[in-house]
């Protein structure tokens, strides 16, 4: 039975579960969660017209599209709240601004994508995962204040207004595209506690000018900087082995690479594309003093017209 006429529910005292599409295409427009319940089910909320909801201290975990597409203008969540599952707020177009609580640990996928009027989010130190989608295509979002490391981070792809990231000091993986598509945004801080960043981490960042990698990634994977088209200067750590073929695919601004590592890394492609060909035809290749000659010899690096050498204790503190 649907409660297609209800607009305010009141619900008792004993209830501590409310399960699985238990409101799904009704008419509710408000409900207060009465302290006790601890769970919401499977797209409880699912499909229908709640605009205002207030949940309880002592709930603890929200379920997978429990309130995806709804008109919800605001959410405060409880402070012992430890799950928010897949796609939970997803397409919750009139949310503006969030403040996780500090007793969640993983954002779940897609949790909160699409949310398209969504303009800041904070979270709090003991969060460890966003997942990927997290805030996919939340198109207005200019502030993300974390509160303390990621270990693993990603979902901000099609964030088109962000401006300016700075990854907590702590954070040891940025996972696949976790950027892609913030087409504004400029400015990127990357600690050096990151050991791994997955692929195309930075596709389409078309405003993005200059980056230097985290000094202990090992791997600059498939697509990571491609249609960087405003990208100028990289600094690449001394652990890099290998840089995938299309690497810097559609990086035509691309004209200064400073690498730390006196050891050549390899690079995937033995043909290269005419941004590669103009890199190095008209780009310049800074390395560690006394290395200059290894990088004459090597494949990919060798092609390099104009090589500089520097003191790399100038570049950064050990």
């Amino acid at each position: 039975v649907f409660l297609t006429r209800v607009d305010n529910i009141i619900l008792p005292m004993t209830i501590t579960t409310i399960g699985d599409n238990a409101f799904r295409y009704s008419g509710v427009k408000s409900i207060n969660l009465p302290d006790g319940i601890k769970a919401l089910g499977e797209s409880c909320f699912k499909d229908c017209r709640l605009e205002e909801i207030h949940l309880p201290d002592s709930l603890k975990e929200i379920g997978a599209e429990a309130f995806e597409g709804l008109p919800l203008k605001e959410i405060h969540f409880p402070k012992g709240l430890t799950t928010i599952k897949r796609e939970a707020f997803q397409g919750c177009q009139n949310l503006m601004e969030i403040d996780l609580p500090d007793s969640l640990k993983i954002l779940d996928y897609e949790v909160f994508s699409g949310c398209l009027n969504l303009r800041k989010v904070t979270t709090h130190s003991n969060l460890k995962s966003i997942r990927s989608g997290c805030f996919a295509y939340c198109s207005k979002l200019t502030t993300v204040v974390l509160g303390g490391k990621i270990e693993e981070l990603s979902g901000f792809n099609g964030c088109s207004a962000l401006e300016s990231f700075t990854v907590p000091e702590g954070t040891l993986r940025v996972l696949s595209e976790a950027f892609a598509g913030c087409t504004s945004l400029k400015e990127i801080v990357l600690p050096n506690s990151v050991y791994e960043m997955g692929q195309r981490v930075f596709s389409n960042c078309f405003s993005l000018t200059e980056v230097t990698l985290p000094r202990a990634i090992k791997y600059i994977q498939m697509g990571m900087f491609s249609y960087c088209k405003s990208l100028k200067s990289l600094t690449i750590g001394e652990n890099v082995k290998n840089i995938a073929g299309d690497a810097f695919e559609g990086c035509e601004s691309l004209r200064q690479l400073t690498v730390r590592g006196r050891t050549p890394s390899s690079y995937a492609s033995s043909t290269f594309s005419q941004d590669i060909l103009d890199l190095f035809n008209e780009g310049k290749l800074s390395v560690p003093a006394d290395s200059k000659e290894a990088y004459a010899k090597a494949d990919f690096w060798k092609n390099f017209k104009q090589v500089t050498e520097y003191d790399p204790g100038t570049l950064y503190q050990a």
